[in-house]
């Protein structure tokens, strides 16, 4: 069973899309990306290559830092939720299956 890995850039380039008040086809044309690319980007789908990570945070006026989500202050509540979550599962599910060792 595979993990889900949190997709902390995409939902800072959402959050920075938000904010700046673009949609995503606009967003899509500051970047000469497509429509679809950004949004596979938002969703975790696709990673840009590295260049396109500093033209993104060049775009939004923000770190490279920030736009990956390694600034502390810019990570969001959700975001930190879902990643709360998200251990939280992997802590039940290795209770659960220390259990089942102990029967």
């Amino acid at each position: 069973m595979g993990m889900k890995r949190i997709n902390i850039f995409g939902e800072m380039v959402r959050k920075l899309r938000k904010r700046n008040n673009w949609n995503i086809l606009e967003l899509a044309n500051k970047l000469k990306y497509s429509k679809s690319m950004i949004s596979h980007i938002e969703i975790g789908d696709r990673e840009p290559s590295l260049d396109r990570i500093v033209l993104i945070a060049k775009t939004f006026n923000v770190s490279v830092d920030t736009l990956l989500g390694i600034d502390s202050a810019e990570r969001d509540y959700d975001v930190l939720m879902v990643e709360n979550k998200r251990l939280n599962k992997i802590i039940s599910d290795i209770g659960m299956r220390v259990k089942e060792r102990m029967r």
